[in-house]
Parts: C-alpha cells; sequence; structure tokens
C-alpha cells in the first residue's frame, strides 16, 4: 500500500489504480477486523488457555495453533486457489504474533508493578 501512494505522488502510473488499490485494501483490512476478532475470543483464547495448562506456551506453539485448523481445512476440503490459504495464513500469523508481542508487554508491565508494590 505505501508502494502504491509513493507511485501515485510521482507519477509513474495513473492515480486512479492506485487509489482504488489502498480503497480495496482498506475495506478489506476493515472488513475482516470483525471475522478476525470473533475467532480470536472463539478459538484463541480456549487454544491459549489449553497451551498454558499443558506448559507449552510460547511462541512457536502459538503460530503453530494459529494456522493448524486453516492447513488441515486445506487438506481435507480444499477446491480454492494456494494463493488464498496463504494470504489467510499471513493473517492469522500477524493476529498470532500481535497478540503474542501484546501479552509480552503487558505480563512485563505487570511484573514491573508487581515488583514495585513489593518494595514499599
Amino acid at each position: 500500500m505505501l508502494l502504491a501512494i509513493v507511485f501515485t505522488l510521482f507519477g509513474v502510473q495513473s492515480s486512479k489504480d492506485y487509489v482504488e488499490a489502498i480503497l480495496f485494501s482498506m475495506g478489506l483490512v476493515g472488513g475482516t477486523l470483525f471475522y478476525v476478532y470473533f475467532a480470536l475470543v472463539i478459538y484463541g483464547l480456549p487454544i491459549v488457555l489449553l497451551l498454558k495448562k499443558f506448559g507449552v506456551f510460547n511462541l512457536q506453539m502459538v503460530l503453530t495453533a494459529s494456522v493448524a485448523p486453516l492447513i488441515l481445512s486445506a487438506l481435507l476440503s480444499w477446491d480454492g486457489q494456494i494463493r488464498t490459504l496463504f494470504v489467510i495464513c499471513y493473517g492469522a500469523l500477524t493476529v498470532a504474533l500481535g497478540c503474542w508481542f501484546i501479552y509480552k508487554w503487558v505480563y512485563r508491565k505487570s511484573l514491573k508493578l508487581n515488583d514495585e508494590s513489593n518494595l514499599k
């Protein structure tokens, strides 16, 4: 999307094509947020709780768990293009990474707050 904006500003191609591509990508991101967050609550939270219960809550397992249902569904019944699967897996990995780093950030903040309250 950034490349499309730069090409539009410097006039390499017609701006109409790039503006349409930017609007389409913004609509795609905004439209899929509803589905992603719903899947995060329905699938992601139970998986995190199970990973923590079994003591294997780490980044590799979170990423594996985020794409496992997609790969299984593709192996069992996939009639679409492989590019679509890659885009969906990329989205799942992006959400999983974002959630992982938010979790780590919040966890570190809570440890600092606990340490400060214990010192007082």
